[in-house]
């Protein structure tokens, strides 16, 4: 991995550990309670805070900074539409970065380069380590 490509995954990633620390102060008890139970089956019984929740997701492959559809539908079944929004705008914000990065490397390598855009439903699509478009797997 390059330092720049290092750069924005790093970005990236600090984006998505903060939003789940900002989803973790955001539910309360009740919310919380719904979202373990949400959960049932994905991640251990023990945990009692809502970012242990979270991380256990992740340690458990479920979510990822590529990947926080699992949360946004949690949110939205437990009525957290707010934050299903802000995972939402996060996604943008990734993809969109992603996507320029791709593009002004693609620029910068071949002069005269033109990207043909894939536009694709509901994040079905994501860039692999060399930015090749790969089928994100469920």
């Amino acid at each position: 991995m390059t330092s720049l490509t290092g750069t924005i995954t790093d970005k990236l990633l600090q984006d998505y550990n903060s939003i789940l620390f900002r989803i973790s102060f955001k539910l309360d008890e009740e919310n919380r309670k719904n979202l373990l139970h949400y959960c049932n089956g994905l991640i251990l019984k023990q945990v009692t805070y809502t970012i242990d929740i979270l991380r256990s997701l992740e340690y458990n492959g479920k979510i990822s900074w590529e990947d926080v559809k699992l949360v946004k539908e949690a949110m939205r079944k437990i009525n957290r539409f707010d934050i299903e929004r802000e995972l939402t705008e996060y996604e943008i914000k990734r993809d969109l970065t992603l996507l320029l990065d791709f593009y002004a490397r693609k620029i910068q390598a071949k002069p005269g380069f033109t990207l043909l855009f894939c536009i694709c439903e509901k994040n079905s699509w994501t860039f692999s380590e060399t930015y090749g478009v790969r089928a994100r797997q469920s």
